[in-house]
């Protein structure tokens, strides 16, 4: 998955979804 702004969200796919927890 490509990374974007952690508090923006992640690209997944073709979708846009929820930051994950980045520890």
């Amino acid at each position: 998955r490509h990374r974007v702004c952690p508090k923006c969200g992640f690209y997944k796919g073709n979708q846009i979804i929820e930051p994950e927890d980045m520890g």
